[in-house]
């Protein structure tokens, strides 16, 4: 990702969605950042029911 989104480079995860039965619990994750554009290393999630 590109804090300007630079090249286009702006990517999404949707985690929870009105079509969605569940939604995605992200447990553990890890953020990884260099000056302007970085990524994020999901290391544990789960699928959970709706409150």
């Amino acid at each position: 990702m590109h804090l300007a989104f630079e090249g286009g480079e702006a990517e999404t995860l949707v985690i929870d969605g009105p079509l969605f039965k569940k939604k995605l619990e992200i447990l553990d994750s890890e953020k990884v950042w260099d000056f302007d554009n970085g990524h994020l290393i999901i290391k544990d999630a789960q699928l959970a029911e709706k409150d």
